[in-house]
């Protein structure tokens, strides 16, 4: 007679697994907003931009420094070409006077 509880009611778990996956169903992936498509587009606009103008940049600077080159060459040569002699008898006459 005592034997079966019949329709006792379970007690609840004290302790919860925290990882546990609940029941509902997993949510679809949403599409990109179109504001955040337009930022990237607008921003590899402007990166595209400034890549033209470094690259042109770059171009100038090698030209600059392939001409300023010469120029410095040929005026090393021309300087040691015009290079006066020294005047020994006049650096005596300073020394002398000291």
């Amino acid at each position: 007679m005592a034997k079966s509880k019949g329709k006792a009611q379970k007690q609840n778990n004290v302790f919860h697994v925290a990882n546990s996956k609940s029941v509902k169903a997993k949510n679809k992936a949403k599409p990109v907003k179109s504001s955040l498509k337009k930022i990237n587009v607008s921003n590899n606009d402007k990166v595209s931009k400034v890549n033209k103008v470094f690259t042109e940049l770059h171009k100038d600077v090698a030209q600059l420094k392939k001409t300023t080159a010469a120029k410095l060459k040929s005026s090393q040569i021309s300087k040691k070409v015009q290079a006066a002699p020294v005047d020994v008898d006049n650096a005596t006459d300073l020394f002398s006077q000291l």
